[in-house]
């Protein structure tokens, strides 16, 4: 796969994805951050990676969606060793802390896999 930015060894960054099309919207039940970035355009069909973040009383929504010609994009979500993820339903996975009463659940659409993998030592 590839990276939105070029980075060479270490932290030296060759090609860097830059921001555009920054939008902010607020209603009464929540408020919406969108943005894309161009990461991705110098690969062949030059997609775009646009994420919409929903904030609610209730929840979080994340939404990523990739426009252009592409056969497939990966999203990967690294999570701290000590986050349980553990499958809820078809579409859907808990994420908690061990001795923490707060759970957060991720939904997904069926185009959507999680493959779990353990922490490097």
């Amino acid at each position: 796969g590839h990276n939105s930015s070029e980075v060479w060894s270490g932290f030296r960054v060759a090609r860097r994805a830059k921001p555009f099309g920054l939008a902010l919207s607020k209603n009464s039940t929540s408020i919406i951050v969108n943005c894309a970035h161009d990461g991705y355009q110098r690969l062949p069909g030059c997609p775009v990676h646009w994420r919409s973040w929903t904030f609610t009383d209730g929840g979080l929504l994340i939404e990523d969606k990739v426009e252009g010609v592409f056969r497939t994009a990966i999203a990967y979500f690294h999570f701290h060793p000590e986050v349980e993820v553990v499958r809820s339903s078809e579409f859907g996975w808990t994420l908690g802390l061990k001795g923490c009463n707060r759970k957060i659940r991720m939904m997904d659409h069926e185009e959507f896999f999680f493959i779990a993998s353990t922490p490097m030592s």
